[in-house]
């Protein structure tokens, strides 16, 4: 092999952050990647399903195209249930 194509290339570690701010970021990264993982560590932090759904929802408002690996932070009392 002499050549490697990234034809679509990922950010699997972006802070979006939150407020007036996150419309910005998440712009910036979809003009250089076609899929991101933002972190979760957030004020507040995005610790429940809705906290999730909402973030997700304002991330792809900013840009529909870029496609979102969801995920949520882990805080101490936190069970499987």
């Amino acid at each position: 092999m002499r050549e490697l194509v990234l034809r679509a290339p990922d950010d699997l570690h972006v802070h979006f952050r939150s407020g007036p701010g996150m419309e910005g970021y998440v712009r910036r990264t979809a003009a250089l990647f076609d899929r991101a993982l933002p972190m979760p560590n957030t004020l507040p932090p995005l610790a429940d399903a809705d906290s999730v759904l909402a973030y997700a929802r304002a991330a792809r408002a900013a840009a529909p195209d870029l496609a979102l690996v969801l995920s949520f932070k882990l805080l101490p009392g936190m069970s499987g249930r």
